[in-house]
C-alpha cells in the first residue's frame, strides 16, 4: 500500500512538473510568434520589446532571451527596448544580456548607462560582478558614456569591489583626467591607509602637468605630507626610467 501511494506522489509531481514545462513552452511560443509578427510587419524591434514588456513586465527574461535567441545581432535594440519599457530592471536587463554573450561587458555597459543613467552604479556593478578582470576597462567605459555619473560610480564601485580600488581609480583618471584631484580625493577618504598607493598610482597614470595637482589634493585630504611626497617622487621616478628606456 505504501509502495503504490509513493508512485502515485511521484507521477504527480512528475505531471505537476510536466504540465509547467508546457506552460512555460506555451508562453515561449506566444511571445516568439509576437516578436515575429510585429517585426515580419516591420514594427522596429526595440518598439516590439518595449511594447511587449510594459504589457507583461513579468515575462523579461522569456522576452530579452527569445529576442535575443532570434536576433543575436540586434542585441542594441533588444536592450534599448526592455530598458525603456522598465527601467528599474536595468540591473537584470544587463545580466540577461552578459549571460547571452552577445557584446563585450564594456559595450553592454555602454550602450545600458547612455539609455537609462540613472542606474549606472547598478549597472557597472551586474557588469563588474559578471567580468570582475575588467572593472578597470568598465568604469572607463561607464564614465565616458555619462561623465555625470563619475563621482557615484566610482565612489559606489571601490565600496562594493575594495579589492579592486586601484583599478576602479585607473579607469576613472583615464575617463576624466581634468578630474583626478577629485578622484584621488574621495579615493583617499574611503581609503585613508593607502595614500600612498593612491598617489603613486595618479601620478604614473597621468601628465605631468596633473602631479602637482595630485600632491596637493592628497595632503588636502589629510594625508601625511611626507609620505605623500616620498609616493610621489618614486612614482616620478618610474615614470622617467620608463621614458627613457623608449
Amino acid at each position: 500500500m505504501k509502495f503504490f501511494m509513493f508512485i502515485s506522489l511521484l507521477l504527480g509531481i512528475s505531471l505537476n512538473a510536466s504540465a509547467m514545462d508546457s506552460a512555460r513552452k506555451s508562453q515561449e511560443d506566444v511571445i516568439a510568434s509576437m516578436i515575429s509578427q510585429q517585426v515580419k510587419h516591420q514594427i522596429p524591434l526595440e518598439k516590439s520589446v518595449s511594447s511587449i514588456l510594459r504589457r507583461y513586465p513579468e515575462k523579461v527574461d522569456q522576452v530579452v532571451s527569445i529576442a535575443l535567441e532570434r536576433y543575436p545581432t540586434q542585441y542594441q535594440s533588444i536592450m534599448a527596448g526592455a530598458l525603456h519599457a522598465e527601467p528599474v530592471l536595468a540591473c537584470h536587463v544587463i545580466e540577461l544580456m552578459l549571460e547571452a554573450d552577445v557584446a563585450p561587458a564594456s559595450e553592454i555597459v555602454r550602450l545600458a548607462i547612455e539609455a537609462e543613467p540613472a542606474y549606472a552604479q547598478e549597472i557597472v556593478k551586474a557588469a563588474a560582478l559578471d567580468d570582475p578582470a575588467n572593472i578597470q576597462n568598465i568604469v572607463r567605459v561607464a564614465i565616458q558614456s555619462d561623465p555625470f555619473v563619475s563621482d557615484s560610480v566610482v565612489k559606489h564601485t571601490m565600496k562594493e569591489f575594495p579589492e579592486n580600488f586601484v583599478d576602479v581609480l585607473i579607469g576613472a583618471i583615464h575617463a576624466i583626467p581634468d578630474q583626478i584631484s577629485n578622484i584621488v580625493e574621495y579615493t583617499i577618504a574611503l581609503f585613508p591607509s593607502t595614500s600612498d598607493e593612491v598617489v603613486h598610482t595618479a601620478i604614473i597614470n597621468s601628465p605631468e602637468s596633473e602631479h602637482e595637482k595630485i600632491i596637493d589634493s592628497a595632503i588636502a585630504s589629510g594625508a601625511n605630507k611626507e609620505v605623500v611626497i616620498e609616493s610621489a617622487t618614486l612614482a616620478k621616478a618610474k615614470v622617467n626610467q620608463v621614458e627613457n628606456k623608449e
